[in-house]
């Protein structure tokens, strides 16, 4: 008997087929070049084409076999950008599919099976992993919890569920910003929502802790769309308790990120989690834009 062949139970079917496992390495367009999903038409015409497959028992060495696809590519020079990846590769271990393919250059777009929707887990920096994406510690719970047992039939009709596509949406200002893309070792810079020249937040803590004086009243034209969502009112405001407010705790007791509002990730600092980490934000329309014309196959 070939020891590359087993039964394969496709989606957690009962009944399974007994053969080789395939690992397609497929080459696919965006929707749009502007990243929105339903305007215009494809970055290209050209049907999905294969580059690479690998064959091997099903459920073994998944990650790997990935890897070992993409690799193959380094000598023909061809480009790296943005990696779809199904789920069997997403639960792989990060040193075995998700730190090796960032070292090739590639940044990961990936979906999850339902228990691993919502909170995935939180850093050393105090930073929470909101499906694939390092946020803000007080993000507000509903968005946290947006998708939290999530199931598929909802992903896939994203587009028909308003209250869903609307709490999306409200999670963006929370996550954490990219200040530095990766370095030659895979490490990025990530800056706190409510930092910088341009936030996307209106933190009190933040306010408290780096001593930003209070900006002063100026006139806002309500007829300039850019001005009026540029202006602090326009910004959500982060859930502080009542209590922080009055009583502001010593800036040690607070998370790091609240601290030092820059942070580095380097390849492995997440520990187990680090293998949901992704580069878009999950379910919005520029991780759609990217994933649904690639979509695979539900696995795992």
């Amino acid at each position: 008997m070939e020891v590359t062949v087993g039964w394969h139970y496709c989606g957690g079917a009962e009944e399974g087929i007994f053969g080789h496992s395939a690992t397609l390495l497929v080459a696919a367009s965006r929707r749009h070049p502007d990243g929105h999903p339903r305007i215009g038409q494809r970055v290209s015409t050209h049907p999905q084409l294969a580059l690479g497959l690998a064959l091997d028992a099903p459920g073994k060495r998944t990650g790997p076999n990935a890897v070992h696809a993409l690799t193959q590519l380094v000598p023909l020079g061809l480009p790296t950008g943005l990696l779809i990846a199904d789920r069997a590769c997403t639960d792989q271990l990060s040193p075995h599919f998700a730190t090796p393919a960032r070292q090739l250059g590639y940044r990961l777009i990936l979906d999850y099976k339902q228990e691993h929707r919502g909170l995935q887990g939180s850093t050393t920096s105090g930073a929470l992993l909101v499906d694939g994406s390092l946020a803000c510690p007080a993000m507000p719970t509903a968005l946290v919890q947006a998708t939290t047992g999530l199931d598929d039939k909802a992903v896939r009709e994203l587009d028909d569920n308003q209250p869903l596509t609307a709490l999306i949406t409200a999670r963006q200002p929370f996550f954490l910003r990219l200040k530095q893309a990766p370095d030659t070792r895979g490490a990025i810079r990530l800056q706190c929502p409510a930092a910088g020249l341009s936030p996307t937040v209106s933190c009190a803590r933040y306010n408290q802790v780096h001593r930003t004086p209070a900006s002063r009243p100026v006139p806002v034209d309500l007829t300039n769309a850019r001005a009026t969502a540029a202006h602090t009112a326009a910004k959500p405001p982060v859930p502080i308790p009542q209590t922080e407010r009055l009583r502001p705790p010593p800036a040690d007791q607070l998370p790091k990120i609240c601290q030092k509002p820059t942070i580095t990730v380097r390849p492995g600092d997440l520990g187990k989690i680090d293998k949901y980490r992704q580069d878009r934000h999950y379910l919005d329309p520029a991780w759609q834009d990217a994933y649904r014309p690639a979509e695979p196959p539900l696995r795992g």
